[in-house]
């Protein structure tokens, strides 16, 4: 492999992975917006949000196990 296909490897690879983390930040935008319309609405079901972690707590905890 010569240094210009080498190069052209390595710009196609960085490119990639540009394209790779634009995407996962689109993904966490998504996330948030969705987190975000989710606590609205637990905070609506459950009054505050003491409550909420009272009770989202321990269903929290068996997801993270």
């Amino acid at each position: 492999m010569t240094l210009s296909q080498k190069e052209n490897s390595l710009l196609e690879k960085e490119n990639l992975l540009i394209e790779k983390q634009e995407l996962i930040e689109k993904k966490e935008q998504v996330i948030f917006k969705y987190r975000s319309e989710l606590d609205k609405l637990l905070k609506i079901i459950f009054g505050s949000k003491k409550d909420v972690l009272k009770t989202l707590t321990p269903i929290s905890s068996i997801y993270l196990h």
